[in-house]
């Protein structure tokens, strides 16, 4: 296993983390036009942990091509691998990276959420509004329609099944879709550590940090389809319920960060439906 710090390069061009492939094609072409104008000027080219996912195999296929002639028209084949470093934070991103881009130095990395560390330390959580909150996905990675109208109509069937037979029918919960570009609710304005500003720019980092540990503070136990939802909240030591998305990086991503004796603690169950998820609660 590596860290990120172990491919560091001063001449570098390095792209944040997230999927990788043909679920948001706009960002994969300009992700390899970059790489191919990286290597035309001798630069290296970095790629943060992601996810591998193509809904197109052929895509798959010509995107690789394309990569490839990249390298072959700057650094060549010979010494491309000094140039190109992939990071994968799945074991089966990493095995289809090597099979599909051999010319690149291929590594597994934990998701970089996790190298936040001592900067969670100062975060305290608030007192609950809810028993559970449902913080779910609202793009095209979502396996669960939970949002609006049709949450509260799921939930409230599905929560009445699990408990019919149990004497606890007082438990509260709220649903909410997290967006990772927004304005944070009227809620959060007052809140003092976004006092100072009402949105939340792409690259202010800690910002968002800080608006999506508010979002996970309203309930005492935190249900989510989000990778990184389920990541901080065991980092932070809440008490969750991991669901699965479309590319199972949910499970993938948390068995190479937390798989192993030391962290066992953090490796539960990764749930693929919402009854499943609503099982554990009672």
């Amino acid at each position: 296993m590596h860290t990120v710090d172990d491919y560091y390069c001063p001449h570098c061009v390095s792209v944040r983390p997230g999927n990788w492939g043909d679920l948001y094609p706009a960002v994969q072409r300009n992700r390899i036009k970059w790489i191919g104008k990286t290597l035309q000027s001798k630069s290296r080219f970095m790629s943060f942990p992601q996810t591998l996912y193509y809904k197109s195999k052929a895509q798959e296929q010509r995107d690789s091509q394309t990569i490839k002639a990249h390298v072959e028209k700057s650094v060549g084949l010979s010494q491309s691998k000094q140039y190109l470093t992939f990071m994968w934070r799945q074991e089966d991103s990493f095995r289809r990276a090597e099979q599909l881009y051999p010319f690149a130095t291929n590594v597994l990395i934990p998701d970089i959420a996790l190298f936040l560390g001592l900067h969670l330390k100062n975060f305290q959580y608030r007192n609950a509004q809810h028993d559970v909150r449902f913080l779910m996905r609202w793009d095209s990675e979502r396996l669960h329609q939970l949002l609006g109208n049709v949450t509260d109509c799921a939930l409230g069937s599905a929560f009445a099944e699990v408990y019919a037979d149990t004497s606890r029918t007082s438990m509260t919960y709220d649903c909410f879709g997290w967006r990772v570009r927004e304005e944070p609710p009227d809620t959060v304005k007052d809140f003092p550590r976004f006092a100072a500003h009402h949105t939340v720019d792409s690259f202010d980092y800690d910002k968002r940090v800080n608006l999506a540990v508010f979002y996970m503070e309203v309930g005492r136990i935190l249900v989510t389809d989000r990778l990184h939802g389920s990541l901080l909240a065991a980092m932070l030591n809440i008490k969750h319920i991991p669901m699965e998305n479309l590319t199972k990086k949910t499970y993938g991503c948390r068995q190479v960060a937390f798989d192993n004796d030391a962290c066992s603690s953090f490796f539960v169950k990764v749930h693929s439906n919402i009854e499943g998820a609503l099982s554990e609660l009672y």
